[in-house]
């Protein structure tokens, strides 16, 4: 039985490609399942008092809307 290069070629590239793909959705998945451990807290801005949820790692931070240094 005679299989034309293209043809084999072709199955090679997209079983290649499908393994990729399975591979891929793998790693993505266990990137999912890890448990980020974040915690928020509730800042008010010292400048123009609007309300943000930093980290509680921060030691000072930055006020998206008036672009002020807050503790």
């Amino acid at each position: 039985m005679k299989i034309e290069l293209s043809v084999f070629l072709t199955a090679i590239f997209s079983i290649l490609i499908a393994v990729i793909m399975v591979i891929e959705l793998l790693e993505e998945r266990n990137k999912i399942m890890i448990k980020k451990d974040t915690h928020l807290k509730k800042q008010k801005c010292e400048v123009c008092t609007s309300l943000y949820f930093i980290s509680s790692a921060l030691k000072y931070w930055r006020c998206p809307f008036c672009n002020s240094l807050n503790k």
